[in-house]
């Protein structure tokens, strides 16, 4: 069923699934506004393009210390490609990365899988609920860096079998200061607990007296100093070094009581199978010893488990953590799956008919969700909309039709009809949560007061720093990076964030109010009364 190379038919399924990739990740890609993480992202690259200055990311002109600036430097290359700054721009690089990713897990599946087995596993990963629902829609680091991590776990182990040393630890080295500069701390979690899984499992534990250690320690020293270095000639590069942990050890077991911790632990497993639905289900076949006792008879499998449990116990004691944290280790935990599934599809176990089963509900989840989606009062804003619907209820239930009749292709037909669901969504879905959502209504508010007010540039009075989303559209309508001064003059209008500064003692004229998005709070525009 899993096993070999892809048949005939086959073959064309996972063409038509490439093809569905596009619509599915593009329609539709930059209608919602951003969120306040997005935002951080945007306006940081925004910020970069006007000062030259690609060393010290700023908001609103002042030092940003949460996060390096790497990713920020896609962001601009979109900017520029496109010609335009928005959602649309900045949520490229995000699809662009989720290609890589998928690539990167089939090439690196196949030093290990058949062909077939290793092109599920990258289309698992592309089509699982979190995924494809949530991260693939936003302009986050997380895809980007899952990526240098995921590589980091894999060739820690396939570098090591290979007895390819000075490769391994020179790539580890820098893949960890490729991470470290775009996100930070964490980067050295990965690296050490997959260097200490691999030397631990295989018992050498002099592995790090090898030159190549040192080497590509040297090199990752080397990098990360060097971008503090070039920091250093702008601003002082001390500042970095509290916020960074601060947003490494914020959600973790350093800020949490025990009670939380335990309670996480229990929870998190389920959440996880939840949020990365519908294949982590097949990983509990596993619970039956003989699939369990087949599966990891395979040392590479065994590998991929132990790198798992290891890179991802710092999440599993660590409460409030996001999804997006642990996308690197998907690709280890599906290939397992897979192979589970294979297995207990081979060895005929009863309970692999309800995976199947589960497989092919996903196309009737899909038709009874846009069946009811078109008692929605919205559908009637949205152009087409009873077309839309039909053609997704129909092209389901073709896929429902065929996967009933084909069984041993229905892992291929609940792929096509995730694809399906999404593109649906894309039309149908994600105007309507574009409509309430709060980023839009901040978005709106901050067009009216440029609108209303376009004679005068508008600054942000002492430390109204404003939130993300509303700094953002600012700076891009008024074509620059928002100042902040404590100077109060005729020339311009100024904006008071009464939750960060008081109202300036001069005389003054509060002209109007805005919202914005962070604490849902009001926000002032004045001028001078004189």
């Amino acid at each position: 069923m899993l096993s070999g190379s892809l048949t005939k038919q086959e073959k064309y399924l996972v063409y038509l699934i490439l093809a569905l990739l596009v619509p599915a990740y593009f329609i539709n890609l930059g209608m919602q506004s951003f969120n306040e993480d997005e935002a951080i992202r945007a306006i940081v690259a925004y910020e970069m393009m006007h000062s030259g200055n690609y060393i010290v990311p700023t908001i609103n002109g002042l030092p940003y210390y949460y996060k390096p600036p790497l990713y920020n430097y896609f962001l601009v290359l979109s900017f520029y490609f496109f010609g335009v700054v928005n959602e649309w721009s900045a949520r490229v690089p995000t699809i662009i990365f989720l290609g890589l990713f998928a690539i990167a897990i089939y090439r690196c599946m196949r030093y290990y899988m058949d062909t077939r087995k290793s092109i599920l596993t990258s289309l698992w990963f592309l089509t699982c609920g979190r995924i494809l629902f949530w991260d693939s829609m936003l302009a986050f680091i997380d895809i980007a860096y899952s990526l240098v991590s995921f590589l980091v776990m894999f060739l820690s182990f396939h570098l090591y079998q290979k007895k390819r040393y000075w490769l391994l630890f020179i790539s580890v080295f820098f893949l960890t200061a490729i991470g470290y500069l775009l996100k930070g701390f964490p980067s050295f979690l990965f690296l050490f607990f997959s260097l200490i899984t691999v030397s631990v499992y295989f018992k050498n534990y002099k592995i790090i007296l090898h030159p190549g250690f040192w080497t590509g320690l040297f090199i990752m020293i080397a990098m990360i100093g060097g971008y503090y270095y070039l920091y250093s000639l702008h601003h002082d590069a001390g500042n970095t070094l509290g916020p960074l942990l601060d947003q490494s050890t914020r959600r973790t077991i350093v800020r949490f009581g025990i009670i939380d911790v335990v309670k996480h632990i229990f929870i998190y497993p389920l959440e996880n199978i939840y949020h990365f639905f519908p294949y982590t289900i097949p990983g509990l076949l596993l619970l039956n010893k003989e699939v369990f006792k087949q599966v990891f008879s395979k040392e590479y499998l065994v590998l991929f488990a132990l790198l798992f449990v290891s890179n991802i116990l710092v999440y599993w004691v660590s409460p409030e953590v996001y999804p997006r944290y642990i996308l690197m280790h998907l690709p280890l935990a599906f290939a397992v799956n897979i192979f589970g599934y294979e297995t207990a599809y081979r060895l005929e176990i009863k309970a692999v008919k309800y995976v199947e089963y589960l497989f092919l509900s996903i196309p009737m989840i899909g038709i009874i969700l846009a069946i009811a989606g078109m008692f929605h009062p919205f559908l009637s804003q949205i152009p087409y909309a009873i077309t839309i619907v039909s053609c997704v209820i129909i092209i389901l239930s073709i896929l429902f039709i065929l996967g009933f009749k084909n069984k041993h292709l229905v892992i291929w037909y609940s792929v096509l009809s995730l694809l399906i669901i999404r593109i649906g969504f894309n039309f149908l879905v994600i105007p309507e949560r574009h409509d309430g959502d709060p980023g839009a209504i901040a978005k709106k508010e901050i067009y009216r007061i440029k609108d209303t007010y376009p004679d005068k540039p508008i600054k942000l009075w002492k430390n109204s720093i404003m939130d993300k989303n509303s700094s953002f559209y600012l700076a891009v309508l008024q074509g620059k990076p928002n100042e902040t001064t404590d100077t109060f003059d005729k020339s311009n209008y100024y904006v008071v964030d009464t939750m960060k500064v008081d109202f300036p003692k001069e005389k003054h004229v509060v002209l109007d109010s805005f919202l914005l998005r962070e604490f849902d709070r009001m926000c002032y525009l004045i001028e001078t009364a004189n």
